[in-house]
Formats: structure tokens, sequence, C-alpha cells
């Protein structure tokens, strides 16, 4: 019995007919190592003794298993790397921020879908949320002044008004200036 494991099909055919044997039965699987078309086995050990006219049956790589990406986008992100790998590709997770994609989800895919490998990466961009700005010091300052320089900083602004807000003034603001807080967050002022 002559050896006809990774050769070609059609050698392995070729091998086995000039020996005056038949080939049987060929399966064909998917294998991450061994590339489309070579034989991964033959039913009969090599340099075994046999009759003229046997029939050995081979199997035949089909090459890698293909993998079909499904986009994860919009997704929490420790879902999207858990899908991927149970999948077998391998995700490369980065993160950005973002205003619209919550923090946690997946805001872009590459590739976004198609069809991979299995080992074959797949990067993953999840969000940080909206950026982080300092918040500007306004005490101190007339409202409508401080209001513009909240909103131009990114916040949104809530004025809450005590005794009337009679001089207008701002008196206390939450978050405290200096400290960082997402860019669309609300900052409440406390005018006098």
């Amino acid at each position: 019995m002559p050896t006809v494991t990774g050769g070609s099909e059609r050698a392995a055919g070729d091998a086995l007919t000039a020996r005056n044997l038949v080939v049987g039965d060929v399966t064909r699987r998917y294998d991450e190592r061994v590339r489309k078309g070579r034989v991964l086995t033959q039913s009969v050990a090599p340099g075994t003794s046999v009759r003229r006219g046997t029939r050995v049956d081979l199997v035949v790589s089909r090459g890698r298993q293909p993998v079909t990406v499904r986009s994860t986008v919009g997704k929490a992100g420790d879902a999207a790397v858990a899908a991927l790998r149970a999948a077998g590709l391998d995700p490369v997770v980065s993160e950005a921020f973002d205003d619209e994609v919550p923090d946690g989800d997946v805001v872009s895919q590459t590739p976004a879908k198609g069809t991979l490998f299995k080992g074959d990466r797949v990067e993953l961009v999840v969000s940080k949320g909206p950026p982080l700005v300092t918040v500007p010091r306004v005490v101190g300052t007339q409202a409508g002044p401080a209001e513009q320089a909240l909103r131009a900083a990114g916040f949104d602004v809530r004025v809450r008004k005590v005794l009337g807000g009679y001089f207008g003034t701002v008196r206390s603001q939450s978050p405290d200036p200096g400290e960082r807080a997402p860019r669309g967050s609300t900052v409440t002022l406390t005018v006098v």
C-alpha cells in the first residue's frame, strides 16, 4: 500500500491505480492546516500488503472552514467579543470616545460582515461614551454669560434660582469647576 496522504486527490488516485488498487469512498472535511484538495487520511495503512482491487477510502481536505461574519455594531462589547470568539474568530478591541454610542457598546467593526476563516482577526471599536470635558468655573459670574460659557464647552445647563435669582449671580455649580464630565451632561447652576 503506497502512502497517499499529504498529496493531491488526483495523485492519490493515480498512485492507487498504478498498484491495481481502487479509490473507494472519498469524504471531504474542513482542516485548518491542510490546504484544499490534499489527502488527510487513507483507510489502509501505508506499507500494508493487500490484494489487487482493494478499495481504499480517502478523506480529502476542504481547506479552512469559512465563518460568516455578522455585524456586532450597537451591541454590548462583551457580548460582541463572546459571539466572535464562539464563531472561532479573534476579536481585537480598542476604545474610543463617541457622542452617540453608549459607553461599552460597539461603535464599529472591521470587517463589518462577510466571510473569514477560523482564527482570523476582527477589529472592534468600543465606545467610552462621550468625551470628558473640564467644567469651566462660572461661580461669581452673571447667569447669562455663565450659561453661554458652559454651552460652548459642550454642556447642558439647568438653572435653580434661589430667592427668585434677583441678582442673577451664580453662587454655586454642580459638578464643581475643574471636574471632568461627559460632553452633553448637565451642569446645575444655583443663581441668587
